[in-house]
């Protein structure tokens, strides 16, 4: 058998017996191949949205500067950490292993909004958390609200 054939027969399988047991979120699996003699293929499933994120200011306000704060959630192996300024698109801030991120100090003033995706390796991205509250960064002594 070709090891392309051997390829699709596995992956076949591999499906077929995730759709059998019926498991939740069957479309939102990753099937990693690993190069052996048995061409063997493993599954996983992407992780689920980050909860209870959260955007604090970072003491003292002055700073301007924003602190994200989310819940880990199973399957991640990384966060990403996007930031969305006066209501404007979202941009990824931070690829990170734990569960906080902050920026840098000095944020120009705007309001800021952040979300947080859970990923799998370096391709695998599962759902964004939704938007945290907002926090606003003001010219001067306010600074960060």
């Amino acid at each position: 058998m070709s090891p392309i054939v051997r390829l699709i027969a596995i992956l076949s399988l591999a499906l077929l017996s995730l759709s059998v047991a019926g498991v939740a979120y069957a479309s939102n699996w990753t099937v990693a191949l690993r190069a052996s003699s048995s061409a063997g293929a493993q599954a996983q499933a992407l992780p689920a949205p980050p909860t209870a994120v959260t955007s604090a200011c970072t003491a003292p306000a002055s700073n301007q500067q924003i602190t994200v704060t989310w819940t880990s959630v199973s399957n991640a192996t990384e966060f990403e950490v996007w930031q969305s300024f006066n209501s404007g698109s979202y941009s990824s801030v931070a690829t990170l292993t734990g569960t906080a991120w902050t920026s840098s100090t000095g944020l120009a003033a705007g309001t800021y909004s952040y979300e947080v995706s859970g990923q799998v390796g370096t391709n695998w991205v599962g759902g964004l958390s939704g938007p945290t509250a907002t926090r606003t960064i003001k010219n001067g002594a306010k600074g960060c609200q």
